[in-house]
């Protein structure tokens, strides 16, 4: 299972902006185009602090019937799920 932290990947993403500016590579420095996505994790969490999942000595994942995260699915998962929370939330307006 990989567990991803959205600072964490915040952070890397400003270290190689610095490392370009400083070696001038100006070029390299206009096609970062780093995202959650490049790493395929199964789990993403938004910590306030980078690295913070790495401290992590075991996590525990419970289900809700009113509450799925998303962004702790799987890509195709997590798109039918919003489908579904969109039909669902429109049924309820109704």
């Amino acid at each position: 299972m990989l567990i991803l932290n959205e600072a964490s990947l915040k952070e890397v993403i400003n270290k190689m902006r610095q490392v370009y500016e400083h070696n001038k590579e100006t070029d390299l420095l206009k096609k970062i185009n780093v995202s959650m996505e490049n790493f395929r994790g199964n789990i993403i969490i938004d910590e306030e602090e980078a690295y913070e999942e790495d401290r992590y000595r075991s996590i525990e994942i419970r289900q809700r019937e009113d509450l799925v995260s998303a962004s702790a699915l799987g890509n195709s998962q997590s798109s039918h799920l919003e489908e579904e929370s969109k039909k669902s939330d429109h049924q309820k307006e109704v």
